[in-house]
């Protein structure tokens, strides 16, 4: 087995590809790759049962970065849009299908549809 793995190799590949979204007129860069942060927050929140709507602002907050979340909110952002970046972030980042998005939010009452 190795003794030395150089992480920052790896991290500096993820960062090679990473994804963009508009909103508002302003283009946004995003992680290649879902952040830990992300993830743990999502799975406290899973943990702690406080996993509700406005828990969905957290988690956008959480990949997107405050300032650009900010950003977006500044810029008049409404819930709608929100949602739609939400389901684009759980696509994009391979963590639902379009239809288990569609499924979910009709499940909650909350289809945009």
């Amino acid at each position: 087995m190795e003794k030395f793995k150089d992480f920052d190799e790896a991290l500096e590949a993820d960062n090679l590809e990473k994804l963009q979204m508009k909103v508002a007129g302003k283009t946004y860069d995003l992680p290649a790759t879902l952040p830990a942060k992300a993830v743990l927050s999502q799975m406290k929140m899973a943990e702690e049962g406080t996993q509700d709507l406005s828990s969905i602002a957290d988690w956008v907050e959480s990949i997107v970065g405050k300032d650009n979340f900010n950003s977006m909110l500044d810029d008049g952002i409404g819930w709608e849009k929100l949602n739609d970046i939400l389901v684009w972030l759980l696509e994009a980042y391979g963590l639902a299908t379009p239809d288990e998005v569609e499924e979910a939010q009709a499940e909650a009452g909350d289809s945009p549809k």
